[in-house]
């Protein structure tokens, strides 16, 4: 059986790791002016499993 080498593609951009750790992680918002109204944003939690956990909840909550 032939098995013929193929040259490795050239990596254009970063790794993914390297992406995500090194780029943005939000695009700016718009100014807000009475044509754009701030955005709505919603959070989703689940149940906390334990005490520390729901403490963290909690502080998490009030830190939004």
């Amino acid at each position: 059986m032939n098995q013929i080498a193929a040259a490795p593609l050239p990596v254009t951009e970063p790794a993914t790791l390297e992406r995500w750790l090194t780029g943005p992680r939000f695009a700016a918002l718009p100014a807000r002016t009475a044509a754009l109204p701030a955005p709505a944003l919603s959070f989703e939690f689940f149940p906390p499993k334990t005490d520390s956990l729901e403490a963290q909840l909690w502080t998490c909550v009030r830190r939004l």
